[in-house]
């Protein structure tokens, strides 16, 4: 057995010292997932800059990556079909998903960017000698929980780096499209919230939003400030939040912005303030400061100290907290967790945030 051991060791270090000439990266998810695992371009870059990128991903968050303009080949696939769908309609979207690869392609690394080991069936009839992943048989490689995300993903990429202190998390720089008139020209303080969200295909996770109602509170104080604008963003699902905020405070701007234009958006905020969800990682594209509320997920995953976010994480004396085991919930109708953060809390650290940084920014006067 230690023979048997030691030889798997060698062929290891044999293929990492091997210059990969096509990498095949696997990762299918929410926005907020595929934010933290987009470091990985610039690493491969630096370290294999001849190598040759193809990126298996789903459709909603392909646009980030053409504007990365890092890869050299966006393979997409419906993710509604391919993870929500019946049985049948998941074996069709399967085998069309071989069929987009190429079957028998071969590829000199390939990185499965998921713990699911269901995700490895998307490459099954790809030719490669190193596929890495999560997962017993490679344990090295196991998530460890409480770590930034975006260092698991590079540590797949870097096995030979034992900590996250060695690895640089550097997001790749967005070409984005030409503001348009969409996007609203703003002069002054602007306070960004994201209110809904924590959505993806196969579930809705309310557990993760801070509650609607505490939302309005903040609203009604932060529209009490002078030479500052309020506005509500989301995307066209989260327009049940507008009959619980309270009228002619804030600017609506739900379902009004793409991803591209949500990031050229807070490009010139001052702050955003929203839960564990998507806006919270496409501030970290945009350089914009960001309030973050936590209660049933770990905030340490989903940010690094680096980052310029600042976050509450609430519940600090519930023993359930953290319950999100990057799966599952614990059976917990009611976020309490998230409950505990008060608005008078959120506000008076967004002062603080905000008496720190300033930013100029316009936006019409017209109040939605």
């Amino acid at each position: 057995m230690a023979m048997l051991s030691g030889l798997k060791q060698l062929r290891l270090k044999v293929l990492l010292r091997k210059v990969p000439d096509k990498i095949l990266i696997v990762k299918i998810g929410a926005i907020g997932d595929l934010v933290m695992s987009l470091p990985i371009l610039t690493a491969i870059h630096k370290k294999y800059p001849q190598s040759k990128i193809t990126w298996l991903c789903g459709s909603q968050a392909a646009p980030l990556l053409r504007a990365a303009q890092q890869i050299n080949s966006i393979l997409e696939v419906d993710e509604k079909k391919l993870l929500a769908g019946s049985f049948w309609l998941k074996l069709k979207h399967l085998f069309k998903t071989w069929k987009q690869i190429g079957f028998f392609k071969r590829f000199d690394l390939i990185l499965t960017l998921h713990p699911d080991p269901r995700y490895r069936l998307l490459s099954f009839f790809c030719r490669c000698a190193d596929r890495r992943h999560w997962g017993e048989n490679r344990s090295r490689f196991i998530p460890i929980p409480g770590r930034y995300h975006a260092h698991e993903y590079l540590h797949l990429l870097n096995p030979e780096q034992t900590g996250p202190q060695e690895l640089s998390i550097e997001f790749p720089v967005l070409h984005l499209p030409q503001q348009s008139e969409t996007i609203p020209k703003i002069g002054e303080t602007v306070i960004v919230l994201s209110p809904g969200g924590a959505k993806n295909v196969l579930a809705d996770d309310a557990l993760r939003r801070w509650p609607i109602q505490s939302y309005a509170r903040l609203i009604e104080k932060l529209s009490t400030l002078e030479n500052t604008h309020i506005v509500v963003t989301g995307s066209e699902s989260d327009r049940w939040i507008e009959s619980f905020l309270p009228k002619n405070t804030y600017h609506n701007q739900i379902g009004r912005f793409n991803l591209l234009e949500m990031i050229s958006l807070l490009k010139k905020c001052s702050l955003l303030i929203t839960h564990d969800s998507g806006p919270l990682h496409l501030a970290k594209l945009a350089g914009c400061p960001v309030l973050a509320l936590f209660g049933p997920t770990n905030p340490h995953e989903k940010i690094s100290p680096e980052e310029n976010i600042k976050f509450i994480w609430g519940g600090e004396r519930l023993s359930c907290r953290p319950c999100y085991n990057g799966k599952t919930y614990s059976a917990c109708k009611r976020n309490h967790c998230l409950e505990s953060i008060s608005p008078e809390l959120v506000f008076d650290t967004s002062m603080e945030m905000l008496s720190a940084s300033k930013v100029a920014v316009d936006l019409p006067n017209s109040l939605g």
